[in-house]
Order: C-alpha cells, then structure tokens, then sequence
C-alpha cells in the first residue's frame, strides 16, 4: 500500500511539474505572439511612412519640374541652368534624389547644361 501511495505521491509531483512546465510554455507562447504582432505593426507603420515620402518627393519633383518649366518660360535657356543646377544640388545634399533618378535622360541632360 505505502508504495502504492508512493507512486501516486510522486506521479501528482510529475503530474504538477508539468503543469506547471506547461503555463510556463504558455507564457513564453503568448510573449512571442505579442512580439510578433508588434513587428508587424512597427512595420506596417514604417511602410505607411515610406509611402508617404515617397508622395512627398513625387510632389517635390513635381514642382520642381513647374518651377522650371515657369523659369524656362520667363527667362530663357541660359539663365534656367544655373537654376536647375542649383535645385538639383539641393536636392541632391538632402538626398531628395537617388542615384537611379540623377540617371534618368532628362536630369542627365540637365546636368550636360550646367
């Protein structure tokens, strides 16, 4: 009998350890998912704010390009360079344009003006 409560005794022991083994798994299961949830959000935000700069530069080449092309209007093809130049260096220091844009024909030819 007294084994018998024995190998009760210690299969209520083993019994609790993995109870107790088992929350703990829990936790760490519920900690992960949340971290998850976090990542996916900080990265959904960040994309948001990706997309958002990158309408901004849109809009910033954009009126550029008006600008310009206002310039052009009044003053001519000389005096425009030197304007052009100017704003793309500009945006070139701000890092508004990346190497890809300073490759495209119409900046290329821009620059071949200055």
């Amino acid at each position: 009998m007294r084994e018998l409560e024995a190998e009760l005794e210690a299969e209520q022991r083993r019994s609790r350890d993995l109870a107790a083994e088992n929350r703990k798994l829990q936790r760490l299961l519920q900690e992960q998912k949340q971290q998850a949830d976090d990542e996916r959000r900080l990265a959904a935000e960040a994309n948001e704010q990706i997309n958002q700069l990158q309408a901004r530069i849109k809009t910033l080449k954009r009126q550029l390009e008006e600008a310009v092309t206002m310039l052009f209007i009044k003053t001519g093809r000389f005096s425009i360079t030197t304007c052009v130049h100017s704003a793309l260096t500009e945006m070139e220091t701000n890092n508004l344009l990346t190497v890809t844009d300073l490759r495209h024909p119409d900046l290329h030819s821009l620059h071949e003006l200055c």
